[in-house]
Order: C-alpha cells, then sequence, then structure tokens
C-alpha cells in the first residue's frame, strides 16, 4: 500500500501504511545481512521495491520526481 501511494518503498522511519508503521520494518530489512537466510523475503522486497539497490535518497527524490511529471 505505501509503495503504491508514495510510488517507492524508501519510507522514512516513521511512515504508515494503513495504522502499520511501515518505515522503521523497512528500515530494519535493509540493512546489512538482515536478509541472510530469508531468500523470500528479499526476493519479494526486490519485486516490489525495483530500485532497492539504489541510495535511499536517490529514490525519495526520484519517487517525487515521478509524482510531479506523472500528469
Amino acid at each position: 500500500m505505501y509503495c503504491q501511494e508514495h510510488w517507492t518503498l524508501s519510507a522514512c522511519r516513521s511512515a504508515a501504511a494503513l495504522d502499520t508503521p511501515v518505515g522503521q520494518w523497512l528500515s530494519k530489512l535493509r540493512r546489512p545481512g538482515a536478509l541472510e537466510g530469508h531468500p523470500v523475503w528479499k526476493a519479494a522486497l526486490e519485486v516490489v521495491d525495483k530500485d532497492c539497490n539504489w541510495p535511499s535518497e536517490h529514490r525519495q527524490h526520484y519517487a517525487a520526481l515521478r509524482e510531479l511529471v506523472r500528469d
């Protein structure tokens, strides 16, 4: 839901979707080694957030630009 609304999963730590805090959870998932041993989680995150290898700041700026030029 957050990704659909904001075009990115590069959420600030306080971000929420459907009254669920997703920002802190996503931040924890992106820590080095956090997805080791969880290949299904890693694959799911990569499918939903195709830009997940980009730096966070770049993803946020890209999402904002996409929103501006969407129309």
